[in-house]
C-alpha cells in the first residue's frame, strides 16, 4: 500500500516536470523565432547579432498590495494562464517570512485548459497581532512549475483615531435682578 502510493507520488512528480519542460521548450522555441524574425527584417539594426541571452528580462509584475485595519480581511487577485497543448494543473503554495499573517488561497490547487486562463483569489485576515504600518511580505508560487512568483505585500493601517468631541460652548448667566 505505501508502496503504491511512493509510486503515485513519483508518477505525478514526474508527469509534473515533464509537462513543465514541454511548456518550456515551446516558449523557448517561439522567443527564438520571434527573435530571428525581429532580426531579418531589420528592426534590429546592429553590426553583431544580439545573442537572446542578451535580451532584457521580462518585466516583473507589481506585488499584489492587501491592506486594512484590524479585523478585517483584505483581498486580491492575480490570473494563470496556460499557453499549452495540454491540461496544466497547478498546486499552489504560500511562501514567506509572514510572522503573524495567515494568507488564503482560493482556488489552491487547479486544472487549467489549453489556451485557458484561471483566476485565483488571495485573502489576508487582518489581525491585531499585526504591527500597524509594517510589510509582511510573501509569495505565491507553484512548485515544479514557474520560477516567477506572485508577490503580496499585506500590512495593517493604523487604527483610526477616535473622533474629537465637538468644542463646548461656554455661556454665562446672568443673575436677574
Amino acid at each position: 500500500m505505501l508502496r503504491e502510493r511512493v509510486l503515485d507520488v513519483l508518477k505525478s512528480a514526474t508527469e509534473v516536470n515533464l509537462r513543465y519542460s514541454a511548456i518550456t521548450l515551446k516558449l523557448a522555441r517561439e522567443y527564438i523565432k520571434e527573435f530571428d524574425g525581429v532580426v531579418r527584417d531589420g528592426v534590429a539594426r546592429k553590426a553583431e547579432p544580439v545573442e537572446p541571452e542578451a535580451a532584457a528580462p521580462p518585466a516583473q509584475r507589481p506585488p499584489i498590495l492587501l491592506v486594512g485595519r484590524a479585523g478585517a480581511e483584505a483581498t486580491g487577485a492575480f490570473m494563470l494562464s496556460n499557453g499549452a497543448d495540454a491540461d496544466l494543473p497547478v498546486s499552489l503554495l504560500v511562501q514567506g517570512e509572514l510572522g503573524p499573517v495567515r494568507a488564503e488561497l482560493e482556488p489552491a490547487s487547479l486544472v487549467i485548459a489549453p489556451g485557458g486562463n484561471a483566476i485565483v483569489q488571495l485573502r489576508v485576515a487582518i489581525v491585531e497581532a499585526m504591527e500597524p504600518g509594517r510589510d509582511y511580505a510573501g509569495a505565491v508560487v507553484a512548485p515544479g512549475l514557474s520560477a516567477q512568483a506572485v508577490e503580496f505585500v499585506a500590512r495593517r493601517l493604523p487604527d483610526e483615531a477616535p473622533a474629537k468631541p465637538a468644542p463646548t460652548v461656554k455661556t454665562s448667566r446672568r443673575r436677574a435682578g
